[in-house]
C-alpha cells in the first residue's frame, strides 16, 4: 500500500509541479490584491478624503454621463475615506449588453470616479495583457485562475490541479506516517529539516516538513480551488448530496429580453433605502460597501459593512432587493442558513486568507510560497531518484558478468572474488 501511495504522490506532483509554481506565487501575490493595486495605481484610487460623497445613483448618473454607451452594474462606496469609487461597466447598446466580454467594444470595463464630484479618474480593461500599472494585479488574478487560457479550458484545467492537489495533499501526509513505533518520537523527525547531513537530505526534509507544517492550509486552498473553477460540476454535486443551499435570485430569476434591461428600475438610492430599512430591522450596521444591479434580471445587490468580531473575516452581508417593485427577495447572511450555505460563503475567505484578517492574508501569502517550493523540490527529489536508480544498474551491469565469458572469469565470479572496485573503494576486495 505504502509503495503504491508513493508512486501516486510521485506522479501526481510530477504532473501538478509546473501549474503549481503558477499558481502558488500568483496566489501569494493576490493575497495582497487591493494593496498592491492601489500602490501601483496611486492616481485611481485616492482623492483627498474629508469631502461629502455623492448619493449612489447620482454618482452612478455622473458616470454615465460621462460616455454615454456605459451602464454602471456595480459601484463601491467609499464616503470620504480618501478612496476612490471603484464602478463596474458594461455596455447599455442590448446585442453588446448581451456579450460577455464588455471590454472588447468599450475599452475597459472598469471605472475610477472621486466620490465626491463624480470625476473619472481612468478606466481600466482587466482581461488586457499584461504588465502595465494598471493591468499588472488582474493580469495576475486571471493568470491565477485560468493561465489565459481561452474560454473556458483554463478554468477547468485548473480545476481538474486543484481536484487532483486535494488528492494529493492526502497522500502526501499518509507517507509521512511512521511505519513502526514509537509514533511520535519518530513522527517528530518529519517536521524537522535536517541541516548538517547534506544537500539532497536537507531538500527532502525541507520538502516534507513545509508541506506538514501548512498542511491544513494547502488542502484547504485546494478544495477551495475546486469550489471556484468545477463549482457545478463537482463541488455543489458533492455538497448537496449532504445539504440543500438557498436559491438565490441569479438562480430563480427570468432572464429579460436584452431590449429590457435596466428598464422601469426604482434605481440605487432607493434600492439602497429600502435594504438600509431591513437592514436596520436585523440590527445591522448601518454602513454601506456598494452596491449593484443586474439589469437582466431587475434586481439590486445591497453590500453593508462586515459584521464585527468572528463575522468580519466572512464578507459582507448582503440584501437582494426587486428592481421593479423594492421587495426583498433575498439575503446572504455569513455563517446563516444550511450547511451548504455556510460552506460556499466560506471558500473565498478561506482562499485568500481574509476569514482571519491580516495574519490569515499572511498566512495564504506563505502558503503560496510553500507550494512552489513544494514543487521545486518534489522534483529535485525525482531527478535524484532517477540518477541514483540509473547509477544502481551501471554499477549492477559492471557487477554482472556477460555470458560467454571465459572460464576464469565464471570461476573467479562463483568464487565469490570481484573485479569491480566498491563505491569509493580499491579493486580486490573479495
Amino acid at each position: 500500500m505504502r509503495r503504491f501511495a508513493r508512486k501516486l504522490h510521485r506522479y501526481a506532483g510530477l504532473t501538478l509541479a509546473l501549474f503549481l509554481v503558477v499558481v502558488g506565487l500568483t496566489g501569494s501575490a493576490l493575497a495582497f490584491y487591493e494593496e498592491l493595486d492601489a500602490w501601483l495605481n496611486p492616481d485611481l484610487m485616492h482623492v483627498p478624503p474629508g469631502r461629502p460623497a455623492l448619493s449612489a445613483s447620482e454618482l452612478v448618473s455622473r458616470i454615465e454621463a460621462w460616455d454615454d454607451r456605459i451602464r454602471v452594474t456595480n459601484v463601491t462606496l467609499p464616503g470620504d475615506s480618501g478612496h476612490a469609487a471603484r464602478a463596474y461597466v458594461q455596455p447599455k447598446a442590448p446585442a453588446l449588453a448581451a456579450d460577455l466580454d464588455y471590454a472588447a467594444e468599450l475599452g475597459f470595463d472598469q471605472v475610477w470616479a472621486d466620490p465626491a464630484s463624480g470625476e473619472v479618474l481612468g478606466t481600466r480593461d482587466r482581461g488586457a495583457c499584461c504588465f502595465g500599472r494598471a493591468e499588472l494585479m488582474p493580469f495576475i488574478y486571471r493568470l491565477h485562475y485560468t493561465l489565459h487560457a481561452p474560454g473556458r479550458i483554463g478554468v477547468w484545467l485548473l480545476g481538474g490541479i486543484s481536484l487532483l492537489w486535494a488528492f494529493d495533499c492526502l497522500i502526501g501526509f499518509y507517507l509521512t506516517l511512521p511505519r513502526r513505533r514509537p509514533f511520535w518520537s519518530r513522527w517528530k523527525k518529519s517536521w524537522k529539516v535536517k541541516t548538517d547531513a547534506g544537500g539532497e537530505r536537507a531538500n527532502y526534509d525541507t520538502h516534507r516538513a513545509s508541506g506538514l507544517w501548512l498542511w491544513g492550509v494547502l488542502f484547504l486552498l485546494a478544495v477551495s480551488g475546486v469550489y471556484f473553477n468545477l463549482n457545478r460540476e463537482v463541488f455543489r454535486p458533492v455538497v448537496e448530496v449532504f445539504s440543500k443551499p438557498k436559491p438565490y435570485p441569479f438562480e430563480t430569476r427570468e432572464v429579460l429580453a436584452p431590449e429590457d434591461w435596466g428598464r422601469d428600475l426604482i434605481g440605487f438610492d432607493r434600492a439602497i433605502d429600502l435594504a438600509s430599512v431591513e437592514a436596520s430591522r436585523r440590527g445591522w450596521p448601518a454602513g454601506l460597501s456598494r452596491v449593484g444591479v443586474v439589469p437582466a434580471q431587475a434586481y439590486y445587490i445591497v453590500y453593508f459593512e462586515s459584521f464585527e468580531g468572528m463575522r468580519s473575516g466572512l464578507g459582507p452581508p448582503i440584501l437582494y432587493v426587486d428592481g421593479h417593485d423594492g421587495v426583498l427577495i433575498g439575503d446572504s447572511v455569513p455563517l446563516e442558513g444550511s450547511a451548504a450555505d455556510v460552506i460556499y460563503r466560506l471558500q473565498f475567505p478561506i482562499h485568500s486568507g481574509q476569514i482571519l484578517g491580516l495574519p490569515g492574508r499572511i498566512i495564504v501569502f506563505l502558503a503560496g510560497i510553500v507550494t512552489a517550493v513544494l514543487s521545486v523540490t518534489g522534483v529535485v527529489i525525482w531527478v535524484l531518484g532517477v540518477r541514483r536508480r540509473a547509477r544502481q544498474r551501471e554499477r549492477n551491469g559492471e557487477r554482472r558478468e556477460p555470458a560467454g565469458g571465459s572460464l576464469p572469469g565464471r570461476r573467479l565470479a562463483a568464487s565469490g572474488t570481484s573485479l569491480v572496485a566498491p563505491p569509493g573503494g580499491t579493486s580486490g576486495g573479495p
